[in-house]
């Protein structure tokens, strides 16, 4: 079972280690990076077919069309409803402490206003936190985080795991077009 990361301090004892910094240590790449190796083996590459458009939004606002593209673990599409409905902000080490059932990327839909999806991306990465949303009929919770949490970016690149998404008129972030990274985790009994 994977935890916190640590650190000692200069008396040997061990110290939560700060996450608000956003330093992206070895600790966090290496938990980021064990996650996925459970979903599947270095290198698998990821399909570039969307396998589910829906609506995205944040607590019954900031509507946005959007694409999930499938990167590893059991395929996104047989996971989503129509929409994701973000209702909650999870800090990123919550996050690494549960069994992870896939990863994959998120991305506008074609014809949708790509300013709308960075203001996503920036909100989450000023946030330092990623969003969440319940799918009750699927006993899933869905995490929404950009690209930049700690460690992550190192851990997808260390398994050449990237974005399918062809580079669009926007190269403002990794993989061409802009893109949040979604998770999907089986939701707690007692909920």
């Amino acid at each position: 079972m994977v935890g916190d990361p640590i650190s000692q301090d200069e008396t040997g004892q061990d110290q939560p280690r700060d996450r608000g910094s956003g330093l992206e240590g070895p600790a966090e790449v290496d938990v980021w990076r064990q996650k996925l190796e459970e979903l599947a083996p270095p290198g698998m590459a990821p399909r570039g077919v969307p396998q589910w458009t829906g609506l995205m939004r944040r607590n019954e606002k900031k509507l946005l069309r959007v694409q999930a593209f499938h990167g590893v673990g059991v395929p996104i599409g047989s996971m989503l409803s129509d929409s994701v409905s973000i209702t909650l902000r999870s800090p990123y080490e919550e996050l690494l402490k549960k069994r992870f059932l896939s990863l994959g990327f998120l991305a506008p839909a074609p014809g949708q206003n790509y300013a709308n999806f960075r203001e996503y991306i920036a909100y989450f990465e000023g946030k330092n936190r990623a969003g969440v949303a319940k799918q009750l009929e699927h006993k899933r919770l869905v995490y929404v985080l950009p690209h930049s949490a700690p460690g992550l970016a190192q851990a997808l690149t260390a398994l050449q795991l990237s974005p399918p998404i062809d580079s669009g008129p926007d190269e403002t972030t990794s993989g061409g077009m802009p893109h949040l990274v979604i998770v999907m985790t089986a939701l707690p009994l007692d909920d």
